[in-house]
C-alpha cells in the first residue's frame, strides 16, 4: 500500500497532500526543498548560495506546523480520554488559529518588503 493509500485510508487525504508532501520535501530533499535553500532571488536573476540564513517567512512555517500539529493532538488527546477539557481545549485552538492568523499576515507584509527592496 503506497503512503497515498494509506493516508486516504485513514481519512487523512488532506494531511498526505499538505504537511507530509512539506516534511517528505525537506526531509528527501526533492528539488523544491533544494531551490529554497540554495538560491536567493532578485529581480530576474538568482545566486546559488551554499548557506542561506532562514528568512521570517521560513521560521513562521515550520513553527506554526509544529503549533498547528501539537494543537491538534491536543484536541484528539482530550476527545479521546473525555477529559472534560474539550471547551477549554476548544478555546485554545481558537487563540491559537487567531494568533497564527495574526503572525503569517505580518510575516507576509514583511516578505513582501525584503521582496520589493531585493528587486530594486
Amino acid at each position: 500500500m503506497t503512503p497515498g493509500q494509506r493516508f486516504e485510508r485513514a481519512g487523512m487525504v488532506d494531511e498526505y497532500l499538505s504537511i507530509y508532501n512539506f516534511l517528505c520535501s525537506h526531509s528527501h530533499s526533492d528539488i523544491r526543498s533544494l531551490y529554497s535553500r540554495y538560491t536567493r532571488i532578485t529581480g530576474d536573476d538568482f545566486t546559488v548560495i551554499c548557506f542561506k540564513d532562514p528568512t521570517p517567512h521560513d521560521i513562521a512555517l515550520y513553527s506554526t506546523t509544529l503549533c498547528d500539529i501539537l494543537t491538534d493532538a491536543t484536541v484528539i488527546i482530550h476527545k479521546s480520554l473525555n477529559s472534560g477539557l474539550n471547551s477549554d481545549v476548544a478555546t485554545l485552538n481558537s487563540e491559537w488559529e487567531e494568533l497564527k492568523s495574526k503572525l503569517l499576515t505580518k510575516n507576509q507584509e514583511e516578505d513582501n518588503r525584503t521582496m520589493r527592496n531585493d528587486q530594486s
